[in-house]
């Protein structure tokens, strides 16, 4: 599936469509349909979809889930690359993976001048 998403955003490219000259990363949640879990039962891997942080009101904020974090072309709003997380991870730490990972995946086909990170 990640080849098929590569070649057609290749194309996108080659028909002028996507530019990346300008990127934008940014994240969204995704929920699960999995139950959550207590936490004395959760193992401490890396991967466990909890999430507790606070939002701009300072109030606290839960959910179980998962996060979406994507690198997209900023004239199309088309994604470039999208890595999928556990909601407990943050979401700078995921930025440096998909900047890595477009030059993995297209070489120089894409030299953005800008990065927005929106958050």
């Amino acid at each position: 599936m990640q080849e098929e998403f590569k070649d057609l955003v290749l194309k996108a490219k080659k028909l002028s469509i996507i530019d990346g000259t300008e990127v934008a990363i940014d994240s969204t949640k995704l929920d699960s349909f999995e139950s959550p879990k207590p936490k004395s039962k959760i193992e401490n891997n890396g991967i466990s979809p909890h999430l507790k942080k606070k939002d701009t009101d300072g109030n606290d904020v839960k959910w179980f889930g998962w996060k979406t974090h994507i690198l997209a072309d900023c004239k199309s709003e088309l994604p470039l690359n999208v890595i999928i997380t556990p909601a407990s991870k943050n979401d700078s730490i995921a930025a440096i993976p998909l900047i890595k990972q477009l030059k993995e995946f297209y070489g120089s086909a894409f030299t953005p001048s800008y990065y927005i990170w929106i958050s």
